[in-house]
């Protein structure tokens, strides 16, 4: 089976859900890995979410990409009448949390607009210094 990657980064449970036990575990664990083994493990909360999850079987709810949109996926559009950051394809939904990630945070993007535009811009808010807002 394919299972989803959960993304660790922008989640919701209850405080009474069986996961943060798993999850508590799974995570006690990989630290006594990386101890052992003297190497870090890139995204070791994420891995161990998504073991507690898919492993025990877990239920979850995948939520619309908007949610949680990964900039290092795909760029967003922006629209510039609304001054707000959307799904690059129609019909152009604000998207809800912008994760920007991987190379996403280092350097200004060239972001297309819901207009036909595209713009060179910083997806992290504030812009970094020296920038400005895109108009």
């Amino acid at each position: 089976d394919s299972l989803p990657t959960i993304n660790a980064g922008a989640m919701a449970m209850r405080p009474d859900a069986p996961h943060w036990e798993r999850w508590r575990l799974f995570l006690e664990d990989g630290y006594r890995r990386q101890q052992a083994y003297g190497r870090a493990m890139f995204l070791l909360d994420q891995f161990a979410l998504n073991r507690a999850v898919h492993l025990d079987r877990l239920p979850f709810l995948p939520l619309p990409t908007r949610c949680n949109w990964l900039c290092h996926m795909a760029l967003p559009a922006w629209d510039p009448a609304t001054r707000t950051l959307r799904d690059p394809l129609p019909p152009h939904e604000r998207l809800g949390i912008v994760h920007v990630c991987d190379h996403t945070k280092y350097a200004p993007m060239p972001v297309p607009g819901v207009d036909g535009v595209t713009r060179r811009m910083w997806l992290t808010w504030p812009p970094r210094p020296g920038e400005e807002e895109p108009g």
